[in-house]
């Protein structure tokens, strides 16, 4: 996984790179940004990757929020894939650790 995020006034741009070279055919690697302004999530955004890599440029946050984001909470799983729903059998997601990337003022 890799990518690059660019801070502005109140929103970010984030350029993801999601890797998946899991064994398993069924399983895909799910990674979820989410934009934070102190401990309220403003938005979020989930990417999914399948037997190699997945590249995607989004924009996180509100043009009409003071203040703005201020952090980006970034988590990487594995999952059942985007065509099998959290209420349906078979849907399963293990997830690591997240990662937090701060505003650098």
């Amino acid at each position: 996984m890799g990518g690059q995020i660019s801070w502005y006034n109140r929103t970010v741009s984030v350029a993801a790179e999601v890797d998946d070279w899991t064994p398993e055919q069924w399983v895909w690697t799910y990674a979820e940004f989410a934009a934070f302004a102190g401990d309220r999530k403003i938005s979020q955004k989930g990417i999914w990757a399948r037997e190699g890599t997945a590249r995607e440029t989004f924009p996180l946050g509100d043009t009409n929020l003071v203040g703005g984001v201020n952090r980006i909470r970034i988590i990487l799983c594995r999952d059942s894939g985007p065509h099998i729903q959290p209420h349906q059998n078979g849907f399963f997601r293990e997830c690591g650790p997240h990662g937090n990337h701060h505003h650098p003022w």
